[in-house]
């Protein structure tokens, strides 16, 4: 409706313009122009011409119609007729490139470089000849339908019966393009899912010669539903319970006169759906989400969000796009899937807003972002400022143009710590002290359990809850701490038991035992008494030092160092500036990844001043916290309120302010004016650090030194699959968008 809208006047203004015979009623017009025949003449124009949409959910779209129709209402005259352009399916299944059914694969470049190509000949005619020309002349008749005006009913019953002849038209070409999609789908979890959807595709050759065997023939309504209920069952295969039935979008069959003669949509705009990459194969199914993965994305892995692959769906069908989303769609795995391959194939995000509440729901971050696959001529925009470019992250680009690494040098460093599932492993500090009085020998399988909250709200970090913990054991070892066991036998048995799924084999199989047990965390810290740790969701994101003798919660991040140097290091505003710009984030708290944030991050050279600066940071910090009772998340919001004046309080800003200079001088950077003070920090909020403008340039050095520092250790063979991550992602598909081929005699090509 919005669209619909600014289109109409973006129409009212050419006609004035133009001097349109309408113009001057439009130009003198009343207090409400939206009442004038004008401009409902420019909005059902705009409507039935211009406008078009897409919904998994069938009332979603009935309700765009209704919408749409309230909006055009005009006085003796029937509603506009959208039955030809908004429509019900999943927008990311279908095919999206007519070569996709000619040649039976969802990459036409492997398809059509299989070694027996699928031969169309039906007897003395070419059936994909017969589709292509059914296609064409589908296109026409939306052609027509659409360059006709809707000013009576006889109008509004011929477009319905153009209409109905187009979708007549079309469903032999959708039977045909579901088949390639349920076996593409079948196949998404195969270990090579291209050839096993050639192989699929070749077990389903008889079906298919069939029903096009029947075309024009009486038979082909029969043929064309019993194709239909073959790839349904396979579509529904892998369905979630309750989800509802899969129904693919085609594009290009769907809308034939967008598509026809290479076209595609100027713009698409929306606010796609979220789900987390975690819960993506709960929600669709697993062989959902790597169909995603593998066709949608090109293969590029990891635990994106579900708005990611809308993005890279909108940019196979349109030229510019506008979308909302969480603005996780700048963080992580997320960004990388998505926005990182976009920009790698030429797309350029030319505005964006890289985080904003969402109205009444303070909790909720959103992304605005707009982007174009044309050459941008126009000023470029990153929240309300002009910027030489944007990357995938929503930051200004940088002037190297590098895209961070993990370092080598940083590898089995940092740790997510274990990930327990199931609360019945814990008790409090009581429950276990009886325990161990009942059997000494449940000292051995009885550790404190530090937690997020234990680290950022306990004045000495100390853990609330302990934790059974039967490691890697075996049932029969385990059964043998017999009081600890009986408690998990009743307590976590049956919870891991009704997890249903194949993510949950392990931890079905071996209920007794943590789920993420994190060994590499355990055995690498094995000789130290203490370790930083860090809240892995926090404000602070703030080291401090705990004992190793405990078990850790997945809501903390553990690193292997137990010295001064590395606590000021990671206490700076150097590190916290680089987690607040590759972490991602949980509603506006910073979700520290140690793969995005530590193992990338370059380090300075050791320095006895930075050492000693810590020491004196943490002499101050750990007494007051302790006399206040209060934990890291309270002393640091009076660290980053301009109006605490305590004296304990500037202290804090004093020994943050000299670790900053003698992080800053490891590094050799003398020559960056720190200037502390009061400042926004994006993600984090107004925080007591250094300026922005400084800020703006550590990242760049630091971004500068990663690049420098890994691609030394590239050249030192310390990173075997160097070429293969940095190969350009999208590949052949994405050629398609770029590059459209050039079509031929039919409307399709």
């Amino acid at each position: 409706m919005a669209a619909c809208r600014y289109l109409a006047d973006r129409v009212v203004q050419a006609w004035i313009r133009e001097g349109d015979p309408r113009a001057p009623e439009l130009a003198t017009a009343a207090d409400d122009p939206n009442r004038l025949e004008g401009k409902v003449d420019a909005l059902r124009l705009v409507a039935e011409r211009c406008c078009y949409g897409v919904d998994r959910n069938p009332m979603a779209v009935e309700m765009a119609k209704l919408s749409m129709w309230l909006t055009t209402m005009a006085k003796d005259r029937p509603f506009t007729f959208l039955d030809h352009a908004i429509k019900s399916g999943d927008s990311l299944l279908g095919i999206w490139d007519w070569d996709q059914l000619r040649y039976l694969h969802m990459d036409p470049k492997a398809g059509k470089d299989r070694v027996r190509a699928f031969d169309w000949m039906m007897g003395d005619r070419d059936a994909l000849d017969l589709l292509r020309d059914r296609l064409d002349e589908a296109a026409l008749l939306r052609i027509e339908l659409q360059g006709r005006a809707t000013e009576s009913i006889g109008d509004l019953d011929r477009k319905a019966h153009l209409n109905s002849r187009s979708e007549t038209l079309l469903k032999s070409l959708v039977a045909a393009a579901d088949l390639v999609v349920g076996a593409a789908l079948a196949s998404s979890q195969d270990r090579k899912p291209s050839d096993a959807l050639n192989q699929r595709i070749e077990d389903d050759l008889p079906v298919l010669k069939e029903f096009l065997a029947a075309l024009d023939t009486p038979e082909e309504k029969t043929g064309i539903a019993m194709a239909h209920q073959r790839t349904q069952m396979r579509l529904d295969a892998g369905c979630p319970e309750n989800a509802p039935s899969r129904r693919p979008l085609h594009w290009p069959i769907a809308f034939p006169e967008v598509f026809a003669d290479g076209g595609r949509f100027d713009a698409m705009i929306g606010n796609p759906p979220f789900i987390g990459g975690q819960r993506l194969s709960g929600a669709a199914g697993g062989d959902y989400r790597e169909h995603l993965v593998q066709w949608t994305a090109a293969g590029a892995k990891g635990s994106a969000d579900l708005v990611a692959y809308f993005f890279l769906q909108a940019v196979k069908l349109a030229r510019s796009l506008g979308f909302l989303a969480t603005n996780t769609i700048a963080q992580g795995d997320t960004s990388e899937v998505g926005l990182a391959q976009l920009i790698d194939g030429g797309w350029t995000i030319h505005r964006a807003v890289s985080s904003t509440a969402w109205p009444l729901q303070a909790s909720l971050e959103i992304a605005k972002l707009w982007m174009s696959l044309e050459t941008w001529h126009g000023q470029i925009e990153l929240d309300d400022r002009g910027v030489a470019g944007i990357d995938e992250m929503l930051y200004p680009a940088s002037r190297s143009n590098w895209r961070k690494q993990q370092l080598a040098a940083n590898k089995d460093q940092s740790f997510q710590g274990s990930i327990v599932l199931g609360l019945g492993f814990t008790m409090s500090p009581e429950e276990a002290q009886a325990l161990i009085e009942k059997d000494p020998r449940n000292e051995e399988v009885l550790f404190p359990y530090l937690n997020g909250l234990n680290l950022n709200q306990h004045p000495a970090h100390t853990a609330s809850r302990w934790v059974i913990n039967f490691f890697d054991w075996s049932e029969e070892q385990a059964r043998s701490y017999s009081h600890c066991f009986a408690i998990v036998e009743e307590h976590v048995k049956p919870d891991r038991m009704s997890k249903k799924g194949k993510p949950y084999e392990l931890a079905r199989k071996f209920w007794w035992q943590h789920l993420a047990q994190r060994k590499g965390l355990y055995l690498t810290i094995a000789n130290l008494e203490q370790v930083l740790v860090v809240g892995r969701v926090s404000k602070t994101a703030m080291p401090i030092f705990v004992p190793t003798s405990q078990i850790y919660s997945d809501a903390t991040v553990v690193f292997a160092y137990d010295d001064w140097f590395h606590l000021g290091v990671l206490s700076s505003g150097f590190h916290f500036r680089w987690a607040t710009r590759y972490a991602s984030s949980l509603r506006t708290d910073t979700r520290y990844t140690p793969t995005d944030v530590f193992e990338t991050f370059p380090q300075p050279d050791h320095s006895g001043a930075v050492a000693d600066t810590a020491k004196a940071l943490d002499n101050h910090r750990h007494p007051l916290m302790v006399s206040e009772g209060i934990g890291l998340t309270s002393l640091y919001n009076r660290v980053h309120d301009p109006g605490d004046r305590e004296p304990s309080t500037l202290e804090m800003r004093r020994l943050h302010r000299n670790l900053d200079f003698a992080v800053r001088d490891a590094y050799g950077w003398h020559d960056i004016e720190l200037d502390h003070g009061f400042h926004n920090v994006r993600g984090a909020g107004i925080r007591y650090t250094f300026a922005p403008e400084a800020g703006d340039e550590i990242l760049e050095r630091l971004l500068e030194l990663n690049r420098d520092r890994y691609l030394a250790e590239v050249e030192a063979g310390l990173h075997a699959n160097a070429k293969k991550k940095n190969a350009a992602p999208l590949g052949g598909l994405f050629e398609q968008v770029a590059n459209p081929k050039p079509h031929e005699q039919s409307l399709y090509g």
